[in-house]
This record gives C-alpha cells, structure tokens and sequence, in this order.
C-alpha cells in the first residue's frame, strides 16, 4: 500500500494536482493515516515491531533517534521505556542555564524599562 500511496503522490505532483484532495476524495482515507503509511514505508521500519511502535517510530524525525528506539524495540524494552527515553531531555549544565535565564531575565527589564519611559513621557502630555 505504501508504494502504491508514494506512486500517487508522485502523479499528483507531476499532474500538478494536490496530494491532500486525492486522499480526501478518491482514497477516502485520513490524511494522518496516509502521512503515516508513506513515512513507515520511507524510513524502512522494521515490522517485527508491531503497527503500534511503528506509528511511534515514524513519528520520530531524527535518523538516529529513530533507529536507537527501533533496535531497542527490537532488542525487547519496553515500548514505554522507549518512548520515555527518546523524549527525555539532555540534562543541562546548572550554569549555563542560570546564564540563559540571567539573559532573558535583562532583556525582560529592559524592555520594561522602555515602557515605563514610554509611559512617563505620555502622562506628561496628558
């Protein structure tokens, strides 16, 4: 089905017509599940993992994220445990981030600063 769906898209292209309208009206299928269908085919999942972890997998859009969490899929873990590994976060550096919030922290009352001129010079001329 996958190919079949590619090969389709490819004609719309070509035909100049839209991808989205031949799914809504001729294949009368959802415009996700199509979506879906083409990236499983375009990643080359593995379906030993089942339809359930491969719509997870297609969802991933880094390579090697995807294929970390196809083999550990693979490998037997869990698909919770995947999915919490894959979307947990790189701890960062306590420093750096206190230096991110310093920055935004400026920037906020600066820009407040300026607004609080902005108002003083209008209360002057009201």
């Amino acid at each position: 089905m996958c190919v079949q769906l590619l090969k389709a898209r490819e004609l719309c292209e070509a035909a100049g017509g839209r991808w989205e309208d031949y799914i809504d009206r001729v294949l009368r299928i959802p415009r996700q599940a199509a979506n879906l269908a083409v990236r499983m085919h375009q990643y080359n999942l593995n379906p030993q993992t089942g339809a359930d972890n491969m719509r997870f997998l297609a969802g991933i859009s880094n390579d090697e994220k995807r294929k970390a969490a196809e083999s550990a899929l693979l490998s037997g873990k869990s698909p919770d445990m995947v999915k919490t590994a894959v979307r947990q976060k790189p701890e960062e550096d306590p420093r750096t981030a206190l230096e991110k919030e310093k920055t935004r922290l400026e920037r906020t009352i600066s820009s407040l600063i300026k607004r609080l001129d902005e108002v003083k010079k209008e209360l002057q001329t009201v």
